[in-house]
């Protein structure tokens, strides 16, 4: 009994993963010195390959992504919604 009561209970923590809804991002007007200088904290960098390079900046409860490609083109992304 104690084990079907473990497996439900884990089940039901793990149901909610699948529904998490897909935010729309939208392209701002600055870079990222511009946020570093007003605040934000870098908070990851990830290399999607040699030449894109995706930037993570983040205040408070507020995020925003940049993505740089051969050193020669940015543009930052922050959620609709923010």
């Amino acid at each position: 009994m104690k084990k079907i009561i473990l497996i439900i209970f884990v089940s039901l923590m793990f149901a909610n993963i699948g529904f998490a809804a897909e935010r729309d991002w939208i392209a701002t007007d600055y870079t990222i010195s511009y946020y570093l200088k007003n605040g934000w904290a870098l908070t990851f960098v990830t290399l999607k390959d040699q030449y894109k390079t995706v930037y993570t900046l983040q205040t408070s409860k507020k995020i925003i992504s940049c993505r740089v490609k051969d050193m020669t083109w940015e543009r930052c992304y922050k959620p609709a919604d923010q």
